[in-house]
């Protein structure tokens, strides 16, 4: 199988799943982005800054769903990042005093505990499993690519934990074009 392929780029650093959401019906670059080229893949990175800002699993889901619809509406096969294993402690105590105590009543109102990656992962897997998307959508689990948790930390992640160094997303970009390979062979050809 060698066909060409072209990749785009486009992301909006900060934002939250549904401010992300929001912003593909508001953001005039955006919009036009996707409505000018014939996708057939779209990988989707949300929900680090959900756990960040300690937003609550049901605002993720929702805010997930959405967007898998958006992009299964357009035939748009969706390949989403799991939350990665970021360093979410290290994240919270860098903060200002003002920012903690915020992140503090989140997760008092959340019910997000500081270390709430898990509770997303979760919560991720029950929406897909209950809106019978198993099927329709990838999803590129941490563990493929960042294989040995907190101790390949220092090897893929930049200093303040969170983003990624250039290894990291040599390592991340060959996952997602390998999640991508696998589902076009399964759905063109029918091979596992």
């Amino acid at each position: 199988m060698h066909r060409p392929a072209k990749v785009h780029s486009y992301g909006i650093c900060g934002l939250t799943s549904k401010e992300f959401y929001e912003n593909i019906f508001n953001n005039a670059d955006l919009k036009h982005f996707l409505q000018k080229r014939r996708y057939e893949y779209c990988f989707i990175s949300l929900g680090i800054n959900d756990t960040y800002k300690k937003m609550s699993t049901a605002y993720y889901q929702q805010s997930m769903d959405n967007i898998i619809q958006f992009f299964l509406a357009n035939h748009i096969h969706p390949t989403i990042l799991e939350i990665p294993n970021y360093d979410i402690s290290k994240s919270y105590n860098r903060q200002e005093l003002s920012r903690k105590l915020l992140r503090r009543l989140s997760m008092y109102i959340n019910k997000t505990p500081l270390d709430c990656k898990q509770l997303f992962r979760d919560a991720l897997d029950n929406m897909i499993s209950k809106n019978n998307y198993t099927k329709k959508v990838s999803i590129l689990r941490y563990l493929s690519w960042n294989k040995n948790g907190a101790k390949d930390w220092v090897k893929i992640y930049q200093d303040d934990g969170i983003h990624l160094n250039e290894k990291g997303y040599a390592i991340l970009d060959s996952c997602i074009a390998e999640t991508c390979i696998e589902h076009y062979k399964k759905s063109h050809y029918g091979q596992d």
